[in-house]
């Protein structure tokens, strides 16, 4: 009898201690998520655009929000991003730090509209609580569209460029789904033309938006916005304040 005491004494305890160990790491978890959200929620980012002349290059930049990209050693850092337009063809999309180079993405008018169209379907997943953790292709889940992309080594000088698809879906992190922007590597033109210097191909990219974040960005990437601001550079450039230039 007094044996099966002692036994029934250790059992307790054992699972008492597996009960404290699994609330800490479900504490650690949920302490992750809160410092996540608050570090998303730290960035000053202004109402409207503000577009400008962005050093010598072609590009406008206009509303700041953030989102996240891959560390060196794979886990998510956050970074600033920046709303770009291309006056030349009114193609718009962001810019954004990625590892130790800087890209900007654009999208035509059917291609920002597809990447409304796969949020929408991302938070109906999402809400309806259907979104596979387990999932290998999850990456492409909303389908793709076309992307023309530019990136070098700084923010002021991006010459390499490659035109190819976008992929929109998810991709869980530590337990939290996020919604993602991947391109496979594409063959950057600068090396088709034969400039030895030039990378061959991008890197291979992922951009990572929790909810907030990609309802940010899509506030501030809306056609009106795009439009106007495109409406205000050539007022300003017949007046003669602003006069673009290309920069290789």
């Amino acid at each position: 009898m007094k044996r099966l005491k002692i036994a029934t004494i250790l059992c307790l305890l054992t699972i008492t201690l597996f009960s404290c160990k699994s609330t800490k790491n479900e504490n650690t978890i949920s302490s992750k998520s809160d410092l996540q959200t608050s570090t998303t929620e730290n960035i000053s980012e202004p109402e409207k655009f503000n577009f400008f002349q962005l050093g010598k290059s072609k590009y406008l930049e206009g509303g700041v929000f953030s989102l996240f990209t891959p560390g060196v050693f794979g886990d998510l850092k956050q970074q600033s991003a920046a709303v770009m337009i291309n006056p030349k063809d009114s193609k718009a999309g962001f810019g954004s730090p990625y590892l130790a180079a800087y890209y900007i993405l654009f999208f035509d008018a059917k291609g920002r509209s597809d990447l409304r169209f796969a949020k929408e379907q991302y938070f109906t997943d999402f809400e309806n609580k259907k979104l596979d953790r387990e999932g290998k292709k999850t990456y492409k889940e909303y389908g793709n569209t076309d992307v023309q992309l530019y990136w070098g080594t700084i923010k002021g000088s991006t010459p390499n460029n490659a035109v190819g698809k976008v992929n929109f879906g998810y991709e869980f992190v530590e337990r939290s789904p996020y919604f993602t922007i991947s391109i496979f590597p594409l063959t950057n033109q600068r090396f088709v033309e034969g400039q030895g210097s030039a990378p061959e191909t991008s890197m291979n990219l992922t951009f990572y938006f929790t909810k907030a974040q990609i309802t940010k960005f899509l506030d501030l990437l809306t056609e009106d916005s795009i439009n106007q601001a495109l409406a205000d550079l050539h007022a300003s450039q017949i007046g003669g304040e602003v006069e673009l230039s290309d920069e290789y």
